[in-house]
């Protein structure tokens, strides 16, 4: 197995028990490969025909309005899925791109993948299935924190989830994703490291 799919292999040791000969099976379709900042993994309006992990770097998703302003909907970063999975799972085009924030290194799961590892790991394991449902928590608990706490309160929550998310992210980008203008974004910030 090559070293840049260990963080993977790893992270999925932690949903489900596999063989060395069902990790094989599971890699022999995965590919490594590099982004450079501002890349996308997946365009809005396209088919998402894989799955990520990110090994390195972060990525956010986002929602380009016809007049052309971006929204960023959430960041991603490392030992973390990520697709556009309404799009992976019936087809469909992606309602949000994937942009790479920073240059990211990625695992590339190919449906296919996904499809023989439903046959292949012991016990009816569906990995797809648990990736999907990790995705669901996260979007669920996301939905119900933008609609439940204060702008301040989702800026603490970011920072947790994010450790050193300022100085990876733009910040016209964590306004974006906070609902608020750069220049409220900074008056939160400073109110925020108030003692």
């Amino acid at each position: 197995m090559i070293p840049q799919l260990v963080p993977l292999m790893k992270f999925i040791g932690q949903l489900i028990d596999f063989s060395k000969e069902e990790a094989d099976f599971f890699t022999q379709h995965i590919s490594i490969k590099q982004y450079g900042k501002g890349s996308f993994l997946l365009h809005e309006n396209k088919i998402a025909q894989c799955i990520f992990f990110i090994n390195e770097g972060i990525t956010r998703n986002l929602v380009t309005t016809p007049d052309g302003v971006e929204h960023t909907q959430y960041f991603s970063q490392e030992n973390t899925f990520i697709t556009e999975y309404a799009s992976f799972l019936h087809g469909t085009p992606a309602i949000y791109g994937i942009q790479c924030i920073e240059p990211c290194e990625v695992a590339i799961i190919p449906k296919q993948s996904i499809e023989l590892g439903y046959l292949h790991i012991k016990e009816g394991n569906k990995l797809g299935r648990l990736i999907a449902e990790a995705y669901f928590v996260q979007f669920v608990r996301n939905a119900h924190e933008r609609q439940t706490k204060t702008v301040i309160q989702q800026y603490e929550d970011l920072e947790k989830r994010f450790p050193r998310i300022h100085q990876r992210v733009p910040q016209h980008m964590v306004a974006s994703f906070l609902g608020v203008t750069p220049v409220h974004l900074s008056r939160l910030k400073a109110q925020y490291k108030r003692p």
